[in-house]
């Protein structure tokens, strides 16, 4: 048994060297400088592009916009998932929801990005710490209304999976499959986040890769007969395991 531990750690220690090695690679670059952004893509791939902005992948996740979520806000509608009541209103030209807190008193909250196109709808609501929490009232495109997402089930401030708790905070749960280039950044000592992102959404290069070297190579060589060295092929069985 002894001996086991001791093949085990060493596999792990490796193992751990190994992951260090990788994301320290790139000549020690930093990994943000891989990034050109979609719209650099556009030039060269304006028909895949333009399919790209209106789809799911585009609007995984954008800036809340009052005007264009009017109509869903109102007139005021009130959800109950158990005891607790939810009102969605549209005041002072803002989005608005009422709903119990984290210290258990009903609260108004104005979000500020939504996360989801089709078949549901949610609001990320900022909290403290650099936090971002997400919505458990969700709206449904199709059948135009709200609902909770947890059905009947009574959820109750200080609970992990509570629309305040841990089991519904964006920046840990939500972020990296919703955009692109995300670093979470959480901060142990103080329990605090600092997230970042290179583009909000799915992005090109969230299944691509980083091309800012292909983006640079292309107007290089514009022109040119010339294989692009910078863009690696996936095998279909890579494409799998990242996009399936």
């Amino acid at each position: 048994m002894t001996h086991w531990k001791h093949n085990y750690f060493r596999f792990n220690t490796i193992l751990l060297l190994l992951v260090l090695l990788i994301s320290c690679g790139k000549n020690s670059r930093d990994i943000d400088s891989d990034y050109a952004g979609s719209m650099s893509c556009k030039p060269c791939h304006e028909k895949y592009f333009e399919l790209w902005a209106i789809s799911n992948h585009a609007l995984a996740e954008r800036t809340l916009d009052s005007h264009k979520f009017r109509k869903v806000f109102s007139p005021k509608t009130t959800v109950t998932p158990g005891t607790q009541t939810t009102e969605l209103n549209f005041v002072s030209n803002q989005c608005q929801i009422l709903t119990m807190g984290i210290m258990g008193e009903k609260e108004k909250y104005i979000p500020e990005r939504v996360v989801g196109v089709d078949p549901i709808v949610q609001f990320l609501i900022p909290d403290r710490g650099g936090r971002f929490q997400v919505s458990e009232v969700a709206y449904h495109p199709n059948a135009g209304g709200w609902f909770n997402v947890f059905g009947d089930e009574d959820r109750m401030p200080g609970e992990w999976g509570h629309w305040t708790g841990r089991g519904m905070n964006w920046n840990s749960r939500c972020a990296a499959c919703h955009n692109t280039g995300v670093k979470k950044n959480y901060i142990d000592s103080t329990d605090t986040y600092s997230t970042t992102m290179m583009e909000m959404g799915i992005g090109c290069e969230a299944c691509h890769g980083g091309l800012a070297d292909h983006v640079i190579w292309q107007k290089d060589h514009s022109g040119e007969d010339i294989t692009d060295t910078t863009v690696q092929l996936l095998e279909n069985d890579q494409i799998m395991d990242l996009c399936a």
